[in-house]
């Protein structure tokens, strides 16, 4: 199964997919859980989009990191993080797919 990930942010992409030694914790467990979804037979592919250019899935995206900065972080083990995730994956999937569907063709995704 393939999925791809869209990001504004050329810089996290390379952080993300680099053979380099990664800079921190964050980098690092993004890798983890990469390595696990590939072993999964789950491909992640990147795509990265411009930023602040109307784009609505990203515009979303912006504000609800927006609201995230403003949530208090729990370290609870049964915290319901998964949960939030499925929910905003649900949220964007109808949005991609229409993006998706409105680009030309071709391969301009960088496969981990």
């Amino acid at each position: 199964v393939i999925f791809s990930l869209f990001a504004d942010s050329k810089v996290a992409i390379q952080a993300i997919t680099s053979n380099q030694t990664p800079e921190n914790e964050t980098i690092l467990e993004c890798r983890k859980l990469l390595k696990y979804l590939n072993n999964q037979n789950k491909l992640i592919v990147f795509q990265w989009i411009p930023s602040h250019i109307g784009i609505v899935g990203n515009e979303i995206a912006d504000g609800l990191a927006k609201k995230g900065t403003k949530i208090q972080i729990t370290t609870h083990p049964n915290s319901n993080h998964h949960r939030k995730i499925e929910e905003i994956n649900k949220a964007f999937q109808m949005e991609n797919l229409k993006e998706k569907l409105q680009q030309p063709e071709g391969n301009h995704g960088k496969k981990l």
